[in-house]
C-alpha cells in the first residue's frame, strides 16, 4: 500500500471519525516461528467450512486435472504434488521445512493454537468459489490478528486452470510467498508480482527477500562440525550407550542441498543376534525424497530403502544376520529423479529383538523439536517421552546473576533470531535469560514461549532491561499452551533480560523463541462515532474491491458509564444476508470471527441497545486488519481486473462520488439515522 492516496472529491466530513483509514492489506514480513519444523494439510472437502462455504478443493481439481482411466487418488495426488512443489521451491533457499500432517476438517479460523495445532497443519489448503479475478487467497502470519487463520491457502474453485499444473503451481508459488510473510514485488522476473507471471523459479529478489526473513539453509549440527559427504568422514551413531541394544540411536539432520550425502556409523553390541531396522523419517519433517542405503566394511550393500511419496514419509530397513560387534555405514542423499530433494530427517537404529522403545514411540520423538536437545535427555526422552524435563536448571537460573546467555542462531541476519529449549520442573520454577544488544537496523523484538507437551502451562513473560526496568510491551497471544508478547522501539544498544514462569504452576517443557525485526503487527481503526438512546442507529456504505478477508475487533465506552449496554453489528450483503455479526459489551475490545467479502457493495449496520432502561451513548470504534492477500494472483490474459480499479491506473481504484484512492475498500457513513438496510436492497442491489 502507497503512504499517500489521491481523492478527487469526499461526499461527508465528519470530526473525529476515521472513515477511510490508511489499512495495508495484510502484516508482511513478519517471520513464522518455528520455521525449521513448520506443518501443513490439505482439508478434507465438505466436512470442512471455510468463512460459512464447505471447501471443494479436492472435488474441483480432481475435475479439472482427471483423464480418462485414472484413479481418483492419483488424480489427487498429481494436483497436491503441484502444490508442495510450491512449498518446496521456496524451502530449497532457506531455513524452512514444511511437513505434511492430517486434517480433521475444523473450520478455517477455528479457535486453537496459531501453531502445532494437533487438529490441522499451521498452513491449511482448502478451496471456495471466490470472486472471477482472483485465483487464491492467502493469510500471512501475525498472531495478534490472524489466530489460527495465519497460514491458510484458499483456492478458488470456480477458477479455470486449464488442466494445467504448471499454472497450479504458479498460483501456489505466489502464495506461499505471502504465506510467509513476502509482499508483492516490482520485480518482472519474480513469483510475487501481482499479476500471474510464467515464472516456475524464484527470481534472486524472491531469494534474497526470503533469506532476509528466514536465513539460509543451514549445513545440519554433524556438517557444521565437520562435512560427513564421504565414507571415511562417517558420522559416528554411538554417540551414547545403547545399553546393550535397549534404545536406538537416534539423531536429526538436514539434505542441505540436492548434492548433499550424509554418511554414519554404527556398531553392533558385540552380543547382539537379532533383527536391526534403520529408520529414515521425513514425514511430518519435511517434503524430502531421500534413499537410506546400508554398508559392511568391505562397501556391500546389506540393505536400502527411500522415501518417495511426494509429501515426506518413512522408509524401515529391517535386516539380519549382521555380523555382532562389526562396523556399518548408513548413506542418506535425495533422489536423483525428485522434485524434493532439500529437507530435514531424523534418522534411528533399532535393535528390535532388544529394544525397549517402539516404533510409535520413535515416530512421536523423531517430530518433535528435539534436533537440539543433549544427548543424555534424548535418551530420556525414548523411554518416558511424557515425563522427561529438557534442559531442567535445578533452579540455578532463578536468580537473575545466573540468568542463562541467549545465543543467535546461525544462518539468520546477524543477532535476529534466539530459541531455547527448556523445561518448568515445579510450581516454583523460573528461568532468567539474557540478550547482549538488540541487532542493528531492528526496533521489534517479539518473545514466544509455548508449550512442547501440550501441557496447559499457561506461560507468563516479563521482559525488562537488564537494571531490572520492565520494557513496555503488548501481549499478542495469551492462552494455556502459549504466550507471545511483543516490543517496538528498541536500540541496538539495548540488553534485554527475559523471565518466563508457569502461569499455573504445571511442570512441562517449553520452547522459547525472540524474534528481532521491524514489523510490529498493528491494528487499524475502519470506522468510529457515536450512538445513543435517541438516535440508536448507524449505517455505513462499505464497498469492496476485490476478495479479501476480513479480521474485525470492536471497543466500546460508556459516557454515562452505565452497566448493560451493549453493541450489535452486522455486514449485509446486497441480497440482504447478514455475513458477518458481533455483539460487544464495554470493557475490553473483543473480536469476532474474521469474514470473507467477495468484491461488491455491503452495509454495515450497528445498533445500541440497553438493558437498564437508562439513557446512554456509547462512542465505538470498529478496529482490525485485512489478513489475506487482498488479490490473489490475477491472470494476465484475464479481463476481470479486480472491480472499481482506475482504468488509468490500475493499483488506484475509484469507488462512487467520485473518490480515488490506493485502497482496495471504502467505507463512508449514511448520514439518515433511520436508514434501514434491510428495506433498501433488492435484485441483488442496493436501491439507497
Amino acid at each position: 500500500m502507497k503512504s499517500a492516496s489521491r481523492r478527487t472529491s469526499r461526499k461527508f466530513l465528519l470530526q473525529n471519525d476515521s472513515l477511510e483509514p490508511r489499512c495495508v492489506p495484510a502484516t508482511f514480513g513478519m517471520p513464522w516461528p518455528n520455521a525449521d519444523r513448520l506443518t501443513l494439510s490439505f482439508a478434507p472437502d465438505s466436512l470442512t467450512t471455510i468463512r460459512g462455504q464447505s471447501s471443494n478443493l479436492s472435488n474441483s481439481l480432481n475435475t479439472q486435472f482427471g483423464a480418462a482411466g485414472a484413479s481418483a487418488s492419483s488424480v489427487q495426488s498429481a494436483w497436491q504434488t503441484s502444490i508442495l512443489k510450491a512449498f518446496e521451491i521456496w524451502s530449497s533457499v532457506a531455513n524452512i521445512n514444511f511437513g505434511v500432517v492430517a486434517d480433521d476438517g475444523s473450520a478455517f479460523g477455528a479457535s486453537g493454537q496459531v501453531t502445532s495445532d494437533s487438529r490441522f497443519g499451521d498452513i491449511r489448503i482448502g478451496g471456495i468459489k471466490l470472486s472471477p479475478n482472483a485465483l487464491a487467497l492467502s493469510m500471512p502470519f501475525d498472531p495478534a490478528i490472524s489466530g489460527t487463520n495465519s497460514g491458510d491457502m484458499v483456492f478458488n474453485t470456480d477458477a479455470n486452470l486449464n488442466s494445467n499444473p504448471d499454472k497450479l503451481l504458479r498460483v501456489a508459488l505466489h502464495e506461499v510467498g505471502h504465506v510467509l510473510g513476502l509482499d508483492h514485488s516490482t520485480d518482472p522476473l519474480s513469483v510475487m508480482t501481482p499479476l500471474l507471471n510464467q515464472q516456475t523459479t524464484l527470481a534472486m529478489s524472491d531469494i534474497t527477500a526470503i533469506q532476509n526473513l528466514y536465513g539460509v539453509r543451514n549445513p545440519d549440527q554433524f556438517d557444521a562440525k565437520k562435512a560427513n559427504d564421504t565414507v571415511k568422514d562417517a558420522t559416528s551413531l554411538n554417540r551414547y550407550d545403547h545399553q546393550n541394544g535397549q534404545l536406538p540411536l537416534v539423531l536429526f539432520a538436514d539434505v542441505t542441498q540436492p548434492t548433499d550425502v550424509d554418511n554414519y556409523m554404527f556398531q553392533l553390541p558385540s552380543n547382539y543376534t537379532g533383527y536391526t531396522t534403520i529408520r529414515l523419517q521425513t514425514g511430518g519433517l519435511s517434503l524430502l525424497n531421500a534413499s537410506v542405503t546400508v554398508l559392511d566394511s568391505s562397501n556391500v550393500v546389506v540393505g536400502r530403502g527411500e522415501v518417495n511419496l511426494g509429501n515426506g514419509g518413512v522408509s524401515l530397513v529391517q535386516m539380519s544376520g549382521l555380523t555382532p560387534g562389526s562396523r556399518y555405514q548408513v548413506q542418506v542423499k535425495s533422489l536423483d529423479n525428485s522434485s524434493f530433494r532439500v529437507g530435514a530427517y531424523g534418522l534411528a537404529v533399532n535393535y528390535d529383538n532388544t529394544s525397549l522403545v517402539s516404533q510409535a514411540q520413535l515416530n512421536d520423538v523423531l517430530k518433535g523439536h528435539y534436533d537440539s536437545v543433549d544427548v543424555n535427555d534424548l535418551k530420556k526422552l525414548l523411554v518416558n517421552k511424557a515425563g522427561t524435563l529438557l534442559n531442567n536448571d535445578q533452579h540455578k537460573d532463578d536468580d537473575p546473576k545466573n540468568a542463562v546467555k541467549l545465543s543467535p542462531v546461525s544462518g539468520f541476519q546477524a543477532n535476529s533470531l534466539y530459541t531455547y529449549t527448556g523445561s518448568f520442573s515445579d510450581s516454583l520454577d523460573v528461568d532468567q535469560f539474557r540478550i547482549s544488544g538488540s541487532p542493528k537496523q531492528a526496533s521489534v523484538v517479539t518473545l514466544r514461549v509455548d508449550s512442547l507437551d501440550n501441557s496447559a502451562l499457561n506461560p507468563t513473560i516479563i521482559l525488562t532491561d537488564t537494571n531490572g526496568k520492565v520494557v513496555p510491551s503488548k501481549i499478542l497471544i495469551n492462552n494455556d499452551h502459549e504466550m507471545t508478547i511483543q516490543a517496538v522501539g528498541l536500540k541496538p544498544s539495548d540488553n534485554l533480560a527475559i523471565q518466563i514462569q508457569s502461569g499455573t504452576g504445571q511442570v512441562g517443557n517449553y520452547r522459547l523463541e525472540a524474534d528481532f525485526g521491524n514489523v510490529a503487527s498493528n491494528l487499524k481503526t475502519f470506522v468510529a462515532n457515536q450512538v445513543s438512546t435517541a438516535t440508536s442507529t448507524m449505517s455505513f456504505k462499505f464497498y469492496v474491491a476485490q476478495p479479501q478477508i476480513f479480521q474485525f475487533t470492536s471497543a466500546i465506552q460508556s459516557q454515562t458509564n452505565q452497566a448493560g449496554s451493549q453493541l450489535d453489528w452486522a455486514i449485509i450483503d446486497s441480497t440482504g444476508q447478514v455475513v458477518w455479526n458481533h455483539t460487544s459489551t464495554t470493557g475490553l475490545p473483543t473480536s469476532g470471527d474474521p469474514v470473507l467479502l467477495n468484491s461488491g457493495e455491503y452495509r454495515i449496520f450497528v445498533r445500541l441497545v440497553t438493558n437498564s432502561g437508562v439513557a446512554d451513548t456509547l462512542n465505538f470504534q470498529l478496529s482490525g486488519s485485512i489478513i489475506s492477500d487482498p488479490i490473489g494472483p490475477v491472470p494476465v490474459d484475464s479481463i476481470d481486473f479486480p472491480q472499481r480499479t482506475d482504468p488509468g491506473l490500475p493499483i488506484l481504484y475509484s469507488y462512487p462520488g467520485g473518490v480515488i484512492i490506493d485502497e482496495s475498500f471504502f467505507i463512508i457513513p449514511i448520514p439518515d439515522p433511520n436508514y434501514n438496510p434491510w428495506a433498501n436492497y433488492g435484485y441483488g442491489g442496493w436501491i439507497a
